[in-house]
């Protein structure tokens, strides 16, 4: 089978570019390098497991009195699995010992020590080294990240503590992982668009072990509208996602994660996309106006921006009303003045020399004629000295 050229990256509407998918490579590389233990990072104060060593399954009698286990074999996991064991660990003398170092040979796992109900980062030199009083119990805490792994995995992470010979602790982490399906690419990200707008986008789903097979239902966001179609990819069955979000959505995080289940061994693969819908206009400051300590029979004055952000439609100020206010309305003042026409409107908001001491708060209510955005509301507060 001939291999295809494949450019990165998503066409003008963020559609991915056709070819073969990237994480073929990436699991090319993952057979290649065969659990990832195979190279040692530069190390201090010791000498972790040598290399080409074969983690040990039981430990030796000095190591049992600290750690009664040193091997966990989690056994077949599907690929992308963040597997996690703990590793429980316990000081056996009678006088204080010190965690000096935590070493991993692997940049696959991330180390934790769990200990008196905080957790601590597991790295080389432990700065200031972890003390565990006689009797002290706590865990070592392994995660193995599967991603893009087809094939065994181990991660192993060694413990240096400062009880006299006694050598460095080795602890390993094992997974068999199963690569069974793949999208491409992994993750959809579209940034930022407007709530006018709509975004189109394609994901392919792949399989390595099943040869013909469905896409029985698809999990997502009534506002990520998806249309399937199968296609054949080395012999396989493939399926293409074409997906289009908006327009009409509100200002918001509008991020999820497509979960599509299958017919083989009921199992789904999930694609997750990253969007953000920013508002068509803003005001400035965002949540709230401080008018701070006035003093009596002073009036101050404060400024509102609204500013268009759309750059494309103009952007009209239908009316400003201040509601909820607890002093009289005829205590303030509204200016709004046109900076740029459509684009930006400054509001002089005065508090008048009238207001009788005390705090005084309100909400002054925006409207514009956006229909994503119509309206806002900005709380106002201040406190007129005695």
């Amino acid at each position: 089978m001939k291999r295809q050229r494949k450019t990165a990256g998503l066409s003008m509407k963020g559609a991915p570019k056709s070819g073969l998918p990237a994480l073929l490579v990436l699991v090319g590389c993952a057979w290649l390098l065969a659990g990832c233990g195979a190279e040692e990072s530069p190390r201090q104060g010791g000498s972790p497991r040598s290399r080409g060593e074969a983690p040990a399954s039981r430990p030796s009698k000095e190591v049992a009195k600290w750690f009664p286990e040193v091997f966990f074999d989690a056994g077949k996991v599907d690929e992308g699995t963040l597997v996690k064991h703990d590793f429980p660990f316990r000081n056996p003398d009678g006088v204080p010992r010190k965690i000096l170092a935590v070493q991993k040979d692997c940049a696959c796992a991330e180390v934790k020590i769990l200990f008196g109900g905080k957790a601590y980062p597991g790295v080389n030199p432990m700065t200031p080294p972890l003390t565990i009083p006689p009797g002290g119990r706590g865990k070592v805490e392994i995660a193995l990240d599967t991603t893009a792994v087809d094939g065994a995995k181990t991660a192993g992470v060694s413990i240096q503590v400062d009880a006299p010979g006694l050598p460095w602790i080795h602890l390993t982490l094992k997974a068999l992982s199963r690569i069974y399906f793949w999208p491409d690419p992994r993750t959809i990200a579209l940034g930022e668009m407007e709530g006018t707008e709509s975004r189109e986008f394609n994901f392919s789903i792949y399989s390595k072990r099943a040869k013909i097979w469905k896409i029985t239902r698809v999990d997502v966001p009534a506002e990520y509208k998806v249309r399937l179609s199968r296609f054949t990819f080395g012999g396989k069955d493939a399926w293409k996602g074409e997906v289009t979000l908006g327009p009409g959505l509100a200002p918001g995080n509008h991020s999820a994660t497509l979960v599509l289940h299958t017919d083989y061994e009921n199992r789904k693969v999930s694609v997750p996309v990253k969007v953000f819908v920013r508002p068509p206009w803003e005001t400035e400051p965002d949540k709230a106006l401080n008018f701070g300590p006035i003093k009596k029979g002073r009036s101050k004055t404060v400024v509102l921006v609204i500013r268009n952000l759309t750059g494309k439609r103009k952007l009209k100020v239908r009316s400003l009303r201040i509601l909820e206010c607890n002093r009289p309305l005829g205590m303030f003042r509204l200016d709004p003045r046109v900076k740029e026409p459509g684009w930006r409107v400054d509001v002089s908001f005065t508090a008048l020399g009238d207001l009788p001491p005390g705090p005084f708060k309100g909400v002054l209510l925006v409207r514009t004629d956006s229909s994503v955005l119509p309206s806002k509301k900005i709380p106002f507060h201040g406190f007129v000295k005695k």
